[in-house]
């Protein structure tokens, strides 16, 4: 199962901790970043459940690199 997955649950227990510290911005950044940051780990989670589920290896390769690239 996915949520047994450690990497998934620091992602997912981040983006609950970016929640709550992007209120912390000023107004006139905030919009932009928290739309940046949660967009980020939204496809992060995302490629994760894809990689999990997927049985063929090519695309869950592709899915690794994507989850590599949004933590870069």
């Amino acid at each position: 199962m996915i949520t047994s997955l450690a990497l998934y649950q620091k992602t997912y227990d981040l983006c609950l901790y970016t929640h709550k510290f992007v209120k912390k911005f000023p107004k006139s950044e905030r919009f932009l970043i928290s739309l940046e940051l949660q967009q980020s780990l939204s496809n992060a989670i995302r490629n994760m459940v894809r990689a999990n589920t997927t049985k063929d290896p090519a695309p869950k390769r592709s899915y690794q690199e994507n989850i590599k690239s949004e933590y870069e």
